[in-house]
C-alpha cells in the first residue's frame, strides 16, 4: 500500500506546465505499465496474481506456534504500441508478459508465467496540460502453471483471454516522457486445453489500479508540413 500512496505523491508533485505531449493524427505513443498487488493468494498461483507487481510474505501465528514465511513474488509487464489513426484517439496493441512464484516453508513451490497479446483503443479529452482518457481493450493467450511438491511435480496449461475498461491521467515528467494512472475491470477467462470435454472454465472480475509510463513520438501538429 505504500508503493500506491507513493506513486500518487509523484504524480502531484509533476508541475502541469511540463506537459508538451501531443495527441495528433499520426504520432505514436509507446508505453509499459503494470499493477499492484495488495493481497495474494494463499493457496497457490492464480491468473489475479501474475497480473500484478509485488512481493509478499505470509505467515500463520498462533499462542503456541508460529510458522516459518511462505514468500510469494509477482512480476507483471505490460508493453503497449499505439498509432493515433485521428486526433485524440489511438488504437494497437496491448501485451501480456507475467510470472508468479509461491515457496512455502517446506520447499514447496508454485510457479506461474503468462503470455498474451490483443488490441486496445484509447481516447483523449484534450483538457489542456492534464491529459484525461478513457481506454478498453482485450488479450489472448496461455497460463502455464507448475507445482512441487514431495518430490512430484506437475504441470498445466490453460488458454486465457481477457477484456477490460478503465479511466485514467496521463501527466508529463518530461517533453515526450508522462506517467500514466489508470483505474479499470479486468474480466479474465480461463479454462484448460486438455481433457475439457464440458468447457470448463474460470471467470475472474477484478477492479485494479495500473501504472507507468507512455512515451508520445512523431512531428507536433504545429511543426508538420
Amino acid at each position: 500500500m505504500k508503493r500506491t500512496w507513493f506513486f500518487v505523491l509523484v504524480l502531484s508533485l509533476v508541475p502541469v506546465s511540463m506537459l508538451d505531449a501531443q495527441t495528433n493524427q499520426g504520432q505514436w505513443v509507446l508505453g509499459i505499465s503494470s499493477r499492484f498487488s495488495l493481497n495474494p493468494n494463499e493457496v497457490g498461483v492464480t491468473m489475479p496474481d501474475m497480473m500484478t507487481i509485488g512481493y509478499s510474505t505470509i505467515k500463520f501465528k498462533s499462542d503456541d506456534d508460529e510458522s516459518d514465511a511462505t514468500k510469494f513474488t509477482c512480476v507483471n509487464l505490460q508493453p503497449k504500441f499505439g498509432y493515433f489513426v485521428i486526433d485524440n484517439l489511438a488504437i494497437g496493441l496491448d501485451m501480456q508478459l507475467g510470472m508468479s512464484s509461491l515457496k512455502s516453508p517446506d520447499d514447496d513451490k508454485d510457479n506461474g508465467t503468462v503470455i498474451g497479446a490483443g488490441p486496445f483503443v484509447r481516447y483523449y479529452f484534450p483538457a489542456g496540460k492534464i491529459l484525461p482518457y478513457i481506454e478498453g481493450g482485450a488479450t489472448f493467450g496461455s497460463m502455464k502453471t507448475k507445482y512441487e511438491y514431495s518430490g512430484d511435480t506437475e504441470e498445466y496449461t490453460s488458454g486465457m483471454n481477457t477484456w477490460s475498461v478503465g479511466a485514467g491521467i496521463t501527466k508529463s515528467i518530461s517533453e515526450k516522457a508522462a506517467l500514466d494512472f489508470m483505474l479499470g475491470y479486468l474480466s479474465t477467462t480461463m479454462k484448460d486445453k486438455e481433457d475439457n470435454d464440458n468447457n470448463a472454465r474460470t471467470v475472474i472480475g477484478t477492479i485494479g489500479f495500473k501504472f507507468g509510463i507512455v512515451v508520445f513520438l512523431g512531428s507536433k501538429k504545429e511543426e508538420a508540413k
